[in-house]
């Protein structure tokens, strides 16, 4: 597959994957008609077969297909999750000898997300990937203080601490002709992307508008909530149970493209995050694509967290603890009653959502890149 990028052309090469059909995803469909008990030995068993991950299955595959490639190229950058993408980049540097720049978006020691097993496993390979790499890129503070505690005898030089991702600007370029929302219509809430195991689910909002129905009579035509993305069949369960059918759209998948456009006819976009300590240092690149949207962000995600932080730093909207169930009824009810009384939200302002773009991260990825082919 080829398109092109910036007056580039990209191709994607796409391999097999071990066991792909015959190997049961028992760990992640929670909506097949298996126990809770077997659900978690068949996660037990996974990850004993498959270390650091189920994605190993893909390496030999990979790097198959990667070997002639890397032999071709100036630099080899690899980024996780998965680690596995960083393995791949330790076997092609020591098959080819061509340079390696290792970026961690996530960190791998003491990170929930990345193997659910002994965390001497992952320092291990974050010290085996850290010494190989021939340069490494932080995405923010991913590794915390890794040059200085971890990796002292490294210099300073092989380690380059870029900003949290941002948003591409020329992805954006055309989205402010994109159809605003109704300000006749009701509130509306549009949430894009997947769930994640008991963390980032749609659980507290649900609970949260079926209180504003109860305690404030928020009626369907005030408030319209909005999904695109994974879903689950206990969603939809919960949607019965809580009878929000009138209040609830599920969208199914879409692209890319249009969930530019549910966005901008938005009057709030939603951001879920959970309540467990481990994800206070998360920042889902979701939040970029928010913020670049200039619609007000309605972040259900604990005060501490860093989404948090920067959502109330810069104002880019509201944030409610997840778990504080009254008060998300009571700040739908006022926004609900915001929108239907003529009330304009407030706008992003334009500065701090241009200062959230990727472009400075994208330059001091590319003078990484460059020191690393030329070996400095």
């Amino acid at each position: 597959q080829q398109f092109t990028l910036h007056d580039r052309q990209v191709t994607i090469v796409r391999t097999p994957f071990l066991f792909a059909k015959r190997w049961p995803s028992l760990k992640h469909n929670e909506d097949r008609d298996i126990d809770p008990v077997t659900q978690n030995w068949a996660a037990r068993l996974a990850d004993l077969l498959f270390v650091p991950k189920g994605y190993i299955r893909w390496l030999p595959y990979a790097l198959a297909q990667a070997i002639p490639l890397a032999r071709q190229a100036d630099v080899i950058l690899t980024f996780n999750n998965p680690i596995t993408h960083h393995l791949i980049g330790l076997a092609l540097k020591r098959l080819t000898g061509t340079p390696w720049v290792a970026e961690f978006r996530d960190a791998i020691v003491g990170y929930r997300y990345t193997k659910r097993g002994p965390e001497a496993i992952n320092q291990i390979l974050e010290r085996t990937i850290v010494h190989h790499a021939d340069r490494v890129i932080e995405l923010g503070d991913v590794i915390a203080a890794s040059a200085a505690t971890r990796y002292p005898h490294l210099p300073p030089a092989h380690f380059t601490c870029v900003p949290v991702a941002g948003y591409d600007p020329d992805t954006f370029a055309n989205y402010t002709s994109l159809p605003g929302p109704d300000p006749h219509g009701p509130l509306l809430l549009t949430y894009t992307g997947s769930f994640y195991g008991s963390d980032i689910v749609p659980t507290h909002i649900l609970q949260g508008l079926a209180c504003a129905v109860e305690q404030y009579g928020v009626t369907p035509d005030q408030i319209q909530l909005r999904f695109a993305g994974d879903w689950a069949d206990k969603y939809d369960r919960l949607i019965e149970e809580l009878h929000l059918g009138p209040y609830i759209t599920y969208l199914g998948r879409v692209t890319f493209e249009a969930c530019m456009a549910l966005w901008a006819e938005s009057d709030l976009l939603l951001l879920l995050l959970g309540e467990d300590t481990a994800t206070l240092h998360l920042i889902p690149f979701k939040l970029w694509d928010y913020i670049a949207a200039r619609r007000p962000i309605l972040a259900l995600v604990p005060a501490a967290s860093r989404v948090a932080s920067i959502v109330q730093q810069y104002r880019f909207g509201s944030v409610v603890e997840p778990t504080g169930i009254s008060q998300i009824a009571a700040v739908l009810a006022e926004l609900a009653r915001n929108k239907q009384q003529g009330h304009t939200f407030v706008q992003l302002d334009e500065a701090a959502v241009q200062a959230m773009s990727c472009v400075p991260g994208e330059e001091q990825v590319a003078a990484t890149l460059a020191a690393a082919v030329a070996g400095q």
